[in-house]
């Protein structure tokens, strides 16, 4: 797909190694958020709930620009043959 001695790009050889790690990442971050709407504190419940929300963007980018560089690559590879 990528070549014969071609590797997959450094970005999306990190998401499969640190799947588990991102896995639990996605699962604690509406865990906490939930939880932070029983706080007493509906400002600071708010701030760490904003937090939260770029930091599943931040994750998402992450995810999304991992899994789609490979099929740039073949495509880049596709439009111009050597």
């Amino acid at each position: 797909m990528l070549g014969e001695d071609a590797q997959l790009p450094a970005i999306t050889r990190f998401v499969f190694a640190a799947r588990y790690g991102l896995l639990a990442l996605s699962c604690g971050i509406p865990i906490a958020c939930i939880a932070l709407l029983f706080t007493r504190d509906i400002a600071k419940s708010i701030y760490w709930i904003g937090i939260l929300a770029l930091v599943a963007v931040v994750q998402w980018v992450v995810v999304f620009s991992a899994m789609s560089e490979p099929l740039m690559e073949v495509i880049t590879k596709m439009q111009s043959p050597k």
